[in-house]
């Protein structure tokens, strides 16, 4: 007679996997819209249009901003390789100053 291992107790099922919990949003849930009809008249700063088209004049000015400071960035970075060579030219200034006095 063959007995089954399940029979005798010997062997168990393994225990269930734990729960895997629920991955955490990175943003916060929509909000909803408060946008006006778009069958309402658009008053000063008023109606659907009023924010796009505040967004549109914010990233203008953003992109400016960023246009400009490429523009000096771009002046920096020259003029700390017109400075490294002039300190280039100093060091061997000095190197050459030195010898001149060694000679003598």
């Amino acid at each position: 007679m063959v007995t089954s291992i399940y029979a005798t107790g010997a062997f168990t099922s393994p225990p269930a996997p734990a729960p895997v919990p629920a991955p955490t949003p990175l943003l916060p849930p929509p909000q909803p819209s408060h946008e006006h009809s778009k069958t309402m008249s658009a008053g000063a700063g008023d109606g659907p249009g009023a924010a796009g088209t505040q967004l549109v004049m914010r990233s203008t000015t953003i992109n400016k901003q960023s246009t400009t400071i490429n523009k000096q960035s771009t002046i920096i970075n020259e003029q700390s390789a017109k400075i490294e060579a002039l300190e280039a030219t100093v060091a061997k200034l000095a190197q050459w100053t030195e010898a001149q006095e060694a000679r003598q």
